[in-house]
């Protein structure tokens, strides 16, 4: 049998002597963006509402953006090396198993130590900011500050109704705004988006930047298959949310074509509790089998071939990607 991918790591977690360790040997791997100079992705919370099989299912908005990553240049998480680690089935249960234990070890009863290992992976707007499981002292709130800190020029946010005691509200945008390298986030100038910020807070702030997705699910931008199985944003919505790579989506006369439906915006408070980044889709997939894992996966292999295609317009040095 092969040896499974991160085996020196998932060793060293399994024997890891404190949570401070397990993060350490997380961030052996990247979460800096693979394509610095490119345009980048920010995503949250349940993007679009649609009719499948006779009921309305709302669609994550992780599955747009890795659907416009598919088709573009532009960075996001999930690609990174650290995104690839985390969301990885055996390193996530490993993790999981071994902060268990050491919240066990500590003297913490079984259950409040298999909600401080779920936090310690997702972190927890309810916990306090400098304690272990945390929104900024999780496997994911590190990823996502590390992603932050890499990214340079304009950011595009696919949100909608984006939750404000997640990543993106708590530590992604605030980041944002304070690295000088980024200019713009989904058409905001960041100096107006500081300026919102001062006189309305991070709440307006929050809503600004989310202005430009809901327009384009407003407008028919986003089409899913009728099984659900697969979600597309159109090349007239990629125009409008400013992607350089636009021409390279299909129309929404392609979509309709192949029997495609217009998504909606979905309804207010439907956002579920675990909602952040890859490894969150992951369990709450594992809670609703009836999403698709079949449709990420075709779009995270899609961003694998265009990153991994020798010669490609995001390769310039003609060099494979990992």
């Amino acid at each position: 049998m092969p040896e499974p991918a991160y085996a020196a790591d998932l060793e060293d977690i399994r024997n890891a002597p404190s949570h401070q360790a397990i993060l350490d040997i997380a961030r052996r791997h990247s979460a800096s963006a693979l394509h610095p100079d490119q345009q980048s992705l920010l995503y949250s919370g349940p993007a679009i509402s649609v009719l499948v099989d006779g009921g309305r299912r709302d669609i994550a908005s992780q599955r747009i953006a890795l659907d416009i990553a598919s088709h573009s240049s532009l960075n996001i998480i999930d690609e990174t090396p650290r995104g690839r680690f985390l969301a990885d089935a055996n390193v996530a249960d490993a993790i999981r198993v071994r902060a268990r234990q050491l919240s066990i070890s500590a003297g913490l009863p079984p259950r409040a130590a298999d909600l401080q290992a779920n936090n310690f992976m997702f972190g927890s707007f309810a916990v306090p900011e400098a304690q272990l499981g945390s929104l900024h002292r999780s496997a994911w709130g590190q990823a996502s500050a590390d992603y932050v800190h890499s990214l340079q020029g304009a950011l595009t946010v696919v949100a909608n109704q984006a939750p404000s005691e997640r990543m993106l509200a708590r530590v992604e945008i605030p980041l944002a705004l304070g690295n000088a390298a980024i200019t713009a986030i989904s058409g905001h100038s960041t100096a107006e988006l500081v300026r919102m910020n001062t006189l309305g807070g991070p709440g307006y702030v929050l809503d600004r930047v989310q202005e430009r997705f809901r327009q384009v699910v407003n407008d028919g931008g986003v089409y899913v298959a009728p099984d659900g199985r697969s979600v597309h944003l159109t090349r007239e919505a990629a125009g409008r949310l400013g992607i350089a790579d636009a021409g390279l989506f299909p129309t929404a006369g392609d979509l309709q074509g192949a029997g495609m439906v217009k998504g909606s915006t979905p309804a207010a408070g439907a956002a579920p509790t675990m909602k952040n980044r890859l490894a969150n889709w992951r369990a709450q997939r594992a809670a609703e089998a009836s999403e698709p894992q079949e449709a990420v996966n075709n779009a995270r292999n899609a961003i694998s071939e265009r990153v991994n295609r020798p010669g490609s317009a995001t390769d310039p040095d003609n060099t494979p990607r990992p």
